[in-house]
């Protein structure tokens, strides 16, 4: 029976530690605003780097991360803003809070617009001629084209 207790108590020494956290941006007023569907990345020196995605409350979680690595860094990502990365020290069987805050990125964007000159041949301009009685001038509107129009 009291070896089966040591393996326990042993057992529970052994959990690992979770981070959890949210990932917001900065209002003008300073209160934090909640950043849906950022990616976090949880790096621990001698593990393979562990990815998340904020829910819609902008919170993340990564559970059973192995308390024996100490400090582990985090990063969160979502284009248009700029990244922010924490430090966050572990203890085994406890959860480690780590709320990061993105900054506003400056976006640029580059348009390229190539055109072709192509000269207008005046010989060919389509056009049209009529004539028109001095009569028919009063009466009737001309319509505002451009063409030159003559009347008798």
């Amino acid at each position: 029976m009291v070896l089966l207790l040591v393996a326990h108590a042993a057992a529970a020494q052994d959990t690992g530690a979770s981070v959890a956290g949210s990932v917001a941006i900065a209002r003008p007023d300073g209160a934090p605003v909640v950043l849906p569907g950022v990616t976090v990345t949880l790096r621990c020196t001698g593990d393979e780097p562990r990815v998340e995605v904020s829910n819609e409350q902008g919170e993340f979680r990564f559970a059973g991360v192995p308390a024996d690595r100490r400090s582990c860094s985090i990063d969160a990502e979502l284009q248009g803003f700029r990244a922010a990365t924490r430090t966050v020290a572990l203890t085994a069987g406890q959860t480690t809070d780590a709320n990061l805050e993105l900054g506003l990125d400056t976006l640029r964007e580059e348009v390229t617009v190539r055109a072709t000159v192509i000269p207008l041949d005046q010989d060919r301009a389509p056009g049209r001629v009529e004539q028109v009685a001095a009569a028919g001038c009063a009466r009737r509107r001309l319509p505002t084209t451009g063409f030159r129009m003559r009347c008798r």
